[in-house]
């Protein structure tokens, strides 16, 4: 199984979505997992800044999907996803996500292609909305 772990984007094809972090956690206790995508921040949502011409992110919530990443270190190594995604925008967020996991899995990459990708408002409006619904 691939699991992509987001709040807010759209699941790829022939990926399992878990929205939040327990329901992360619960698949990777109970299913094998091959590769696991992961963001970092929960419930950001795009703003204008003052000040700033091209607006910026606003967090809504201090949440994030790190319990998801100390859960994978806490997994006996034979267990864990083979190849480990970190998809997130945050640059300093996703920098502490590779260094913990660095050496722990077969495979790490920074994937960007998910970050990225433009979000207007109405895509995390849109987002948030169909998050809520996993709750």
């Amino acid at each position: 199984m691939k699991l992509f772990v987001d709040d807010i984007r759209r699941c790829p094809d022939e990926w399992e979505v878990a929205r939040t972090n327990t329901k992360a956690i619960r698949i990777l206790a109970t299913m094998p997992v091959e590769e696991i995508s992961i963001d970092h921040d929960i419930c950001c949502q795009m703003a204008s800044v003052t000040g700033s011409a091209h607006g910026g992110t606003v967090h809504t919530s201090n949440e994030t999907y790190m319990p998801v990443v100390y859960y994978l270190l806490a997994m006996p190594r034979e267990l864990r996803p083979k190849r480990v995604l970190i998809h997130t925008a945050n640059t300093y967020a996703g920098n502490i996500m590779m260094e913990l996991l660095k050496d722990q899995v077969d495979y790490l990459e920074r994937d960007w292609t998910f970050a990225e990708q433009y979000m207007s408002t109405r895509d995390f409006e849109k987002g948030e909305e169909f998050r809520r619904k996993f709750e």
